[in-house]
């Protein structure tokens, strides 16, 4: 038996033992707030794009113009993976910015019926044996607003979620679109299951 610590050591390794002790006896109190614990994990993502909007009312916006847009995606989930994450931020960022890059970024948005589409798409016919500037046009079946672009982002993240192994585990939760630095808009769970859903293009 080694010799015994001195007496002004005692408390310190009583209390030691002490905390020890109590992290493996509170592991069942954890458990449980494990249970009943949701985690929300979100991921910024940014893009430039130009857009035109259609209707009485949008003022200046009835003219094509640009935007440094933002987009944060929320997922949430009660149950983390075996590494302890709500979900990778690489599996968020990874694909979806990808998507964006060859869908949105830099690219003129506009809707299907646009009276400009025809006129843009007589100039990327006369553009044939040079370089196409008009290939990066976006058609969608509604006016692009902020929310309407959420609505359908929303939807691609979706997507992304059912085609992965997490699929069962993690949901979308909340999707901010802006469109400025100081201009967003937020879309959350509850309020998107009464929205409409489109067909996209692919």
């Amino acid at each position: 038996m080694g010799p015994k610590a001195p007496s002004c050591y005692e408390g310190v390794i009583r209390k030691s033992v002490n905390v020890y002790d109590l992290c493996y006896k509170q592991k069942k109190t954890f458990n449980s707030l494990t249970e009943r614990a949701t985690y929300r994990a979100t991921k910024e993502l940014k893009f430039e794009a130009a857009h035109r909007l259609l209707g009485k009312g949008v003022g200046h916006c009835g003219y094509i113009h640009g935007h440094s847009f933002k987009i944060e995606v929320t997922v949430a989930t009660q149950e983390l993976d075996e590494t302890g994450f709500s979900l990778e931020f690489g599996k968020l960022k990874g694909p979806l910015q990808d998507w964006i890059d060859q869908k949105w970024d830099h690219s003129l948005i506009l809707c299907e019926k646009d009276p400009y589409v025809f006129q843009m798409k007589k100039l990327q016919n006369r553009a044939s044996g040079c370089r196409d500037f008009f290939t990066r046009l976006f058609l969608v079946p509604f006016n692009p607003t902020a929310e309407n672009l959420g609505r359908y982002f929303w939807e691609i993240v979706e997507e992304l979620l059912s085609n992965s192994k997490d699929n069962k585990r993690v949901w979308v939760q909340q999707i901010k679109f802006f469109e400025t630095a100081t201009s967003s808009i937020t879309i959350t769970k509850d309020t998107f299951r009464t929205l409409v859903t489109w067909k996209r293009n692919r």
